[in-house]
Order: C-alpha cells, then structure tokens, then sequence
C-alpha cells in the first residue's frame, strides 16, 4: 500500500468536504465548518497548519436525512449508528474508503476499517435551565462512557490506578455485550432518546462528543440557524453567522495563538491508499 503523507491527507479530506457540501446544497440541508476547522477558515482561511482533519456540525434533523440518503458514490460511504448497528460512536463520519488509517486503539467490528474521512456531529435542542443541562450532559457522559468500554481495544489512564479500572470496566462491559445486555445499538437509541425530549428551546448544542468540559458544547439557539460562506483552502463553505459567539462560547481568545510547543497534531495514525496510486 502506498503510503499517504499529512499534505494529501489533507487535499483527500477537502475533497471530501466538497462532495458533502454540494450534496447539502443540492438538497437543501444545513451544515456548518465547526470547531478546529471553523477556527482555521476564520483565522487561516484553510486548515490550521498543524492540523489534518475536518469537522462539521449539522441540526439532527437534516443529519439524519444525510445519513440515510448518502448513497451510489463511489468511494465515499456514510458510517453511523444508525445504518451501522456496532459503529460504537455517536457522530457519523463520510469515508473515503479506497483509503485506510492505521488504528490500534479501536475494535474494527465497533468503527469498520478506519478510513481518511470527515466527521460530521449532529446538533441537538438541548434545555434552556442550567441545572437539566448539567443533568443531561451526566447522563449522556454515562452513555459515553459504557460505549467507549465496547468500542476501544484497551484503556490508558493517568495513572496505573486508572488504568486498571478502565480494564475492568472494559472487561465487563463486553461481558455484557456477549449477552446482549449491552450493545453499541442500545446505548446509541438511549442516547438519541434522551435528547429528542427537549424541542422549541432557546438552546442547542452537540451532545454527541462531550470531551473534558461537555457544558462549553451548549450556546444559543442562533449559534445554529443563520449560515453565511467563508473561504476554506480556496474554496467556499458554510459557516454558522455567529461564528464568534459560536467560538468564543467553545475556546475563548480563538484567534490567540496557542504556545509554539502545543501546535502539534493530535493524530497518530498513518494512511495509506488501499491499492497503489
């Protein structure tokens, strides 16, 4: 296999950015450039030079209709929970699949074969109250938490203490899983429940990828309803109108540069085109 370096990593991750987009204009559905990629078409007007991937954020409804009606290109092909029943995560990814990533921290039969791709995150109502938003985001970190112990290979901690009890919890939880009790499905339909409860809110946020601090993932409803184009590596995309509010809410000072020792990928993986190019 013929190995794929971080600069057409980048150009096959674009063009698949391209088709996504056009696909939404086409058909109506609303997306938007988020998080490190929305800062990179803010302040660089193309990718963060040390970083390599694109995410996007689109309302639940138009994500939903995306992943069930993406269908008859090619090469690039939809994973999701909800058309791929062991895909053990909560946000779909567009893959190019006549590529392949390296990828020892998760089980294959939980993520399929790791392809250079985009992630796309859906965007959910979530309560207008503080208190019900700190109480969901628990319970959907609980869901996280239970899919992470089905979906990676091994846990690492901090510590040799947590790492013990990450194993454990690993260990049981596919017990569990041998028997049905537990299934990526379940834990997803649970997921997906609990935040189809709230509609017609002030407030909205992707509940899909919580991180460190999930309570930043929660802004105003008009962070997600008005688009406007912004230029990304010469090409234009859709980007939320509130854009500053939208990054500010997540990361502060967006535009100051992080330390020269941090600007560094978080990727590990290497790629490779599955047949010689």
């Amino acid at each position: 296999m013929k190995y794929i370096d971080t600069a057409e990593q980048k150009r096959i991750a674009l063009d698949i950015l391209d088709c996504f987009a056009k696909y939404c204009d086409e058909h109506s559905l609303k997306y938007f450039l988020a998080y490190g990629t929305l800062i990179g078409a803010v302040r660089h007007k193309g990718y963060i030079p040390w970083d390599d991937d694109i995410d996007v954020l689109m309302p639940r409804k138009d994500y939903e209709w995306f992943i069930h009606n993406f269908k008859g290109h090619p090469y690039y092909k939809v994973m999701a929970n909800e058309i791929n029943p062991n895909y053990g995560k909560l946000f779909a990814v567009l893959n190019d699949t006549r590529t392949v990533k390296t990828e020892k921290l998760t089980r294959k039969r939980c993520v399929g074969t790791v392809c250079v791709n985009i992630d796309i995150f859906p965007v959910d109502y979530l309560p207008d109250n503080t208190d019900e938003q700190i109480e969901l985001l628990r319970k959907v970190r609980s869901i996280e938490n239970k899919l992470a112990c089905l979906t990676y290979a091994y846990g690492g901690g901090r510590t040799y203490l947590s790492t013990i009890r990450k194993n454990i919890g690993i260990f049981i939880y596919r017990m569990l899983e041998t028997f049905n009790i537990v299934t990526t499905r379940k834990l997803a339909r649970q997921h997906r429940r609990l935040l189809s409860l709230y509609s017609g809110t002030n407030t909205a946020g992707c509940f899909a990828n919580t991180g460190f601090d999930g309570m930043q993932e929660v802004m105003p409803l008009k962070c997600f309803q008005d688009q406007i184009e912004m230029e990304f590596e010469g090409r234009m995309f859709k980007v939320p109108k509130e854009y500053d509010l939208m990054l500010t809410t997540y990361f502060g000072d967006y535009m100051q540069l992080p330390p020269e020792e941090e600007r560094v990928s978080n990727h590990t993986n290497r790629c490779f085109w599955k047949e010689d190019k």
